[in-house]
């Protein structure tokens, strides 16, 4: 079961069901390196950061890093994360954004009015010719990235592969959570009526579900609710009662 980590701006990251209470116990947020792929992290009392990926498989050896499969880097379920070795990092990413080429590894060559194919070996870069035909130089990039490295990221002949806007998880069905009152989603204490409400967001329109004399009446109102309007895709308080 996948549960959500509150961040800012509506924002949420997606955990393991296992994971969740111990990541739960800390306040994360987003932040974008020079790249664009934003990174969720935490900072502790000592102001040293924590990002989630690492806080979530922890014991990391010397020279390996994680990175996100789908590339979903709001995504932090086991699953989705991988270890690699460092040097691996730029074998699996997109291509850069921005680039005359919508292939990773080809750039336009003004000098020779043709589609030059690159890759990089030992940290240089290595010009692997040049081509009439852009998809050729695509083809010529990823079979020389595939004896490199077996898990390179290839081309898709005719598709865009270079990175765009990171991939975000916006919440569904609920609000930004401002009030803390309660653990569990759509679940909160209204002060004025003196009893447990449930609520839910549906089409930027909240839905008041009802008073009930328990937190765990008012989580379970939000549940049903949340079935009957997201079905398979709402993320449940008590997933087991689905």
């Amino acid at each position: 079961m996948v549960k959500e980590i509150p961040l800012q701006n509506g924002l949420v990251a997606l955990v393991d069901d296992e994971d969740y209470e111990r990541v739960s116990q800390y306040n994360w947020s987003v932040s974008y390196d020079k790249a664009t792929s934003p990174r969720v992290q935490k900072n502790d009392k000592k102001n040293k950061t924590s990002n989630l990926k690492y806080f979530i498989l922890e014991d990391i050896p010397p020279g390996k890093c994680i990175i996100c499969k789908n590339h979903n880097h709001f995504d932090f379920t086991k699953e989705n994360l991988k270890i690699v070795n460092k040097q691996d990092i730029k074998s699996t990413s997109m291509g850069h954004k921005g680039s005359s080429s919508k292939y990773k590894g080809v750039c336009w060559d003004k000098q020779y009015s043709k589609w030059r194919a690159m890759i990089a070996v030992n940290g240089k870069r290595k010009c692997l010719g040049r081509y009439e035909n852009e998809d050729e130089a695509a083809k010529t990039y990823n079979n020389m990235a595939k004896k490199i490295n077996p898990i390179a990221r290839l081309n898709i002949i005719g598709s865009d592969n270079n990175a765009s806007e990171p991939i975000v998880n916006k919440k569904i069905g609920q609000r930004k959570r401002v009030n803390t009152t309660s653990i569990y989603k759509g679940a909160f204490f209204h002060k004025i009526c003196n009893k447990w409400a449930a609520c839910i967001t549906h089409n930027h329109k909240q839905i008041h579900l009802g008073f009930f004399t328990n937190e765990i009446e008012a989580a379970k109102a939000y549940d049903k609710k949340a079935i009957e309007l997201f079905g398979d895709k709402a993320i449940l308080n008590f997933p087991e009662g689905r």
